[in-house]
């Protein structure tokens, strides 16, 4: 999966910003950003920069989820540097002259505390429009327990302007209504309904499988774990391989899910918890199933967004937590966003767009091999 520039293709502001971080040997930066602005980019290139202006020095990247690990790992942070989740480091607490930790605002205060204890020097970054859990640092815990010198990154490299608008439905005052976009690509944003969950997977079957290539997976993105559960089993049914158990561990699930998609030749995987690589991908045309939370910190040119029905609370539960998490879901994409339902009406965030920056689609397999429109809502 590529995904990170060459270090020439920074702008000015970036570079600036890895400069000044690598100025200090000690201390602690925070680099502050919208989604896509290269926060995680420019922590990759902080490990490198720092590994050739201090050889023998230990440093360690600290990531949120597996799948974010992976990411990293992928052509990015050395092999020989290690990379782990806060858990895993909170477990196994040792020194290092450099630590990197990105979505830092969904850490809790302790283990912030704890890696600025372990750092010889400590470099964050985080975008509070994408905190997603309850009880984690607040931008004053971040200031008082780190004292760090703060960096602003105003421009958004990877979403288009249309996809913007959509987001800043759901976070109005997101300060990201006023970020540069630096893309030129405006491609539609597409609201498929469907007359049945079945006839929505489908839909998600044959369109995924459509916008895949090589080293551009597509990603199929949701809230919660029995819906991507249910989704493989129905992607099971149709591809002809024989789905896991019922009763068996969700984790267990997912890995034998992974081995029969491989087995049958089919290009659907999950990916999270530590299953699933993306680095898989450079050389296979992939479709990731991803919950919302595994795919944070992640991008794909293609996004699919499903079983988002009307009336329904499908996230946490919690309203500024369910708009937070459904502001990154629809930030992974780059290019192309597809939403989509079985319901009547879709989802009150969906309801709540301007109906002009959505192309309704049915998701009817097409006759003539065309895709009929129209209007929904």
């Amino acid at each position: 999966m590529n995904w990170l520039p060459p270090k020439s293709r920074l702008d000015a502001h970036q570079t600036n910003v890895l400069n000044r971080c690598m100025m200090r040997p000690h201390g602690a930066d925070w680099i502050r950003g919208f989604a896509g602005s290269g926060k995680t980019v420019l922590l990759v290139y902080i490990v490198r920069e720092f590994r050739i202006a201090n050889p023998g020095k230990s440093v360690c990247g600290v990531v949120f989820t597996h799948a974010l690990k992976d990411l990293v790992g992928t052509d990015g942070i050395p092999d020989d540097v290690p990379v782990m989740t806060y858990p895993a480091f909170n477990s196994n607490k040792r020194h290092y002259d450099l630590i990197v930790v990105d979505e830092v605002q969904d850490l809790p205060k302790k283990v912030l505390r704890t890696l600025k204890k372990y750092a010889g020097k400590i470099v964050v970054a985080c975008d509070f429009d994408q905190s997603i859990y309850d009880r984690c640092v607040s931008q004053e815990d971040i200031e008082q327990i780190l004292e760090p010198n703060a960096h602003e990154l105003g421009k958004v490299f990877r979403l288009t302007d249309r996809i913007r608008k959509l987001a800043c439905t759901i976070l109005p005052d997101s300060k990201i209504r006023d970020a540069t976009i630096n893309k030129g690509a405006n491609t539609q944003v597409s609201l498929a309904k469907a007359s049945s969950r079945s006839e929505e997977i489908d839909w998600l079957v044959r369109v995924s499988s459509d916008y895949t290539t090589a080293g551009e997976p597509v990603a199929i993105l949701m809230s919660r774990h029995r819906q991507i559960l249910g989704l493989c089993r129905g992607i099971c049914d149709r591809t002809g391989a024989a789905a896991p158990g019922h009763s068996i561990p969700r984790k267990e699930f997912y890995a034998q899910f992974n081995e029969r998609m491989a087995e049958v030749g089919q290009p659907f995987r999950y990916l999270g918890s530590d299953i699933g690589r993306l680095a898989e991908s450079d050389s296979e045309e992939l479709v990731y199933l991803m919950t919302y939370h595994s795919a944070k910190g992640l991008d794909f040119e293609t996004v699919l967004l499903p079983m988002l029905e009307a009336g329904t609370r499908p996230f946490n539960g919690d309203e500024k937590l369910d708009r937070r998490l459904f502001f990154v879901a629809l930030t992974r994409c780059r290019l192309d966003l597809f939403l989509s339902h079985s319901s009547t009406l879709p989802h009150q965030y969906v309801q709540n767009m301007p109906s002009s920056e959505l192309t309704s689609i049915s998701c009817e397999k097409p006759k003539s091999g065309t895709i009929p429109g129209g209007s929904f809502f």
